[in-house]
């Protein structure tokens, strides 16, 4: 969202205090549908999400996390996003398989529930089209994680601008800098990234 194979863009992370900085999302498209997004920060994967296309919706199938040494695998996957966009909610209730990343094996099992709400209406700044709130909350056992964030989503780009909080902790923002979408250039990415000039 985009998902052409070799999309490129660079995002720039605030609020999370350390993790802050640039990030880059590298998208890969497989013949069938399968797509894995890696998300790296100074050229070091620390993140890869394994999606389909059916056509019309994205779906998460596994989310890594290289730093953890684990990956969370959905046994129903999650819908993310359909097109055309519409207003409206989606709801699913999975069970989970939080694997070690290296060999597969399981190290524990829980369930998610996911919620989506999509408006499908002109948001502030007016040229982000679509405004798309996701809260999941995660499950194991009698202990759980509620995560919340906010999307602004521009048509031919993709999210643009989004904001995330865990179990009502501090806010973080994400927002696009610049980006190769479909063989086009958005944005100076050189320029964008380039450390502040000293006098």
């Amino acid at each position: 969202m985009p998902h052409h194979d070799g999309d490129e863009l660079t995002f720039r992370l605030a609020g999370a205090g350390p993790l802050d900085g640039f990030y880059i999302q590298r998208v890969s498209v497989a013949g069938s549908g399968d797509i894995t997004v890696t998300l790296t920060k100074d050229n070091l994967a620390i993140g890869h999400v394994s999606l389909r296309s059916d056509g019309t919706t994205l779906f998460v199938l596994r989310e890594e996390m290289p730093g953890k040494g684990v990956a969370l695998v959905y046994d129903t996957p999650l819908p993310y996003v359909s097109v055309p966009l519409r207003g409206g909610v989606t709801e699913v209730n999975t069970s989970l398989t939080v694997q070690r990343a290296s060999s597969g094996e399981t190290v524990a099992t829980g369930k998610i529930e996911q919620r989506v709400a999509v408006t499908a209406a002109p948001t502030t700044p007016p040229a982000l089209r679509f405004e798309l709130r996701t809260e999941r909350r995660i499950s194991f056992g009698d202990q759980s994680t509620l995560g919340r964030s906010v999307t602004w989503l521009q048509p031919g780009i993709g999210a643009v601008v989004s904001e995330s909080a865990s179990d009502n902790g501090a806010i973080t923002r994400q927002e696009l800098v610049c980006a190769f979408i479909d063989g086009k250039q958005i944005g100076d990415c050189n320029a964008a990234t380039a450390p502040p000039s000293t006098p």
